[in-house]
């Protein structure tokens, strides 16, 4: 059973969940609706957060260290939710979640004596906050694809960005959008990476199996 959805099995040979009693595989998309949730989730409990010490109702200490701790919990769970629970955290992954947190922590800090010294606005304040929450969303990508099973023989997995929904994208996400279907890993970044929307980036990146045979017919298109 797995510690980060209870309730279903994780199987590590196709990288899916697996509903504990009918068996049935679950979607991606849910995955992803789960994903959002949290992000969204975290959105508002950042922001209530920042606005308690834009207030002066929290110390900027304590607003350091509270966000500190939920933006560690965060990462830790979208990489968990990524590779199928919180045991199967390898070391490579906590050393590479830890360097993530590492630089965010550095802006934390800076941002919390910007505010004590007067130099951002409360949006300005939730505009950063909401980053940090995108920095960590970022490690759910960063963990599916370096986590991602290697494809069945004779077949090739490919991948595609999807932009988002409820945002604007920027001109590399539309760029990257336009390039439909690539071969895993070669030239598509994940999403929040090598774009001009940065830790704002709610694109998602979806993959799939495909005989190898077909590759040039996938190739560039968004079927």
């Amino acid at each position: 059973m797995s510690d980060i959805l209870p309730g279903y099995n994780y199987s590590k040979d196709v990288g899916r969940y697996r509903n504990a009693q009918s068996g049935k595989f679950v979607s991606r998309a849910d995955i992803e609706k789960l994903l959002r949730a949290q992000v969204q989730d975290a959105e508002s409990r950042y922001g209530d957060l920042a606005t308690a010490f834009y207030e002066g109702r929290i110390s900027p200490a304590s607003f350091v260290e509270q966000l500190r701790t939920e933006q560690r919990r965060l990462a830790l769970q979208n990489a968990a939710l990524a590779i199928g629970g919180f045991a199967l955290l390898s070391f490579a992954l906590f050393g590479a979640v830890g360097a993530s947190l590492r630089g965010t922590y550095i802006k934390i800090v800076g941002t919390a004596q910007d505010v004590v010294d007067k130099k951002v606005s409360l949006p300005q304040l939730l505009n950063r906050i909401n980053g940090y929450v995108g920095e960590a969303r970022r490690v759910y990508f960063d963990a599916l694809r370096s986590n991602a099973p290697q494809a069945p023989e004779g077949q090739t997995t490919i991948e595609r960005r999807i932009l988002a929904q409820d945002s604007e994208s920027c001109d590399d996400c539309l760029e990257y959008y336009s390039m439909g279907w690539q071969i895993a890993g070669t030239i598509l970044p994940v999403p929040s990476a090598d774009c001009r929307c940065g830790s704002h980036c709610r694109c998602t990146l979806v993959s799939r199996d495909i005989p190898s045979g077909d590759v040039n017919q996938w190739i560039g298109t968004k079927n």
